[in-house]
C-alpha cells in the first residue's frame, strides 16, 4: 500500500500538484486556527471536569473557520489565525456552559466500563 501511494503521490507532483502546495497551506493556515480557539475555550470552562460537549465544539470551530475565511476574503490586512480562535474561543465559552447546564452532554467513558 505504501508503494502504490507513494507511486500515486510522485505521478501528482510530476503532473503540477506541487505548484498548489502554497495555496494548500495557506488554506490550512485559515482554517485550522478555530480547533485552537475551541481547545482553550473547553480547557477554561472545563478545566477539572470529565463535560465533553462535542456537537458545541464542532460548531465552535466551524464558527471560527467561516469566520477567518470571511476575515481572509474580506480583510486579507487582518490575521485570520487571530480571528479564527477568538471566534471560536467565544462561542465555545458562550454556549457550552448551557448545554453542560442542561446535561445535553456526552460523559466520557472509563476504562472500566469501555472493558465490560
Amino acid at each position: 500500500m505504501a508503494f502504490v501511494l507513494g507511486i500515486v503521490g510522485i505521478s501528482a507532483a510530476a503532473a503540477g500538484m506541487w505548484n498548489l502546495l502554497a495555496t494548500w497551506l495557506s488554506f490550512l493556515g485559515v482554517i485550522v486556527p478555530g480547533i485552537g480557539g475551541t481547545i482553550i475555550g473547553h480547557f477554561t470552562m472545563f478545566k477539572n471536569s470529565d463535560v465533553t460537549v462535542p456537537k458545541i465544539a464542532f460548531a465552535s470551530w466551524g464558527a471560527g473557520a467561516a469566520s477567518s475565511l470571511l476575515a481572509h476574503i474580506v480583510a486579507p490586512g487582518l490575521s485570520d489565525a487571530v480571528i479564527g480562535m477568538v471566534v471560536a474561543f467565544g462561542v465555545y465559552v458562550l454556549v457550552a456552559p448551557q448545554f453542560a447546564a442542561s446535561r445535553a452532554i456526552a460523559p466520557r467513558m472509563t476504562i472500566e466500563e469501555d472493558l465490560s
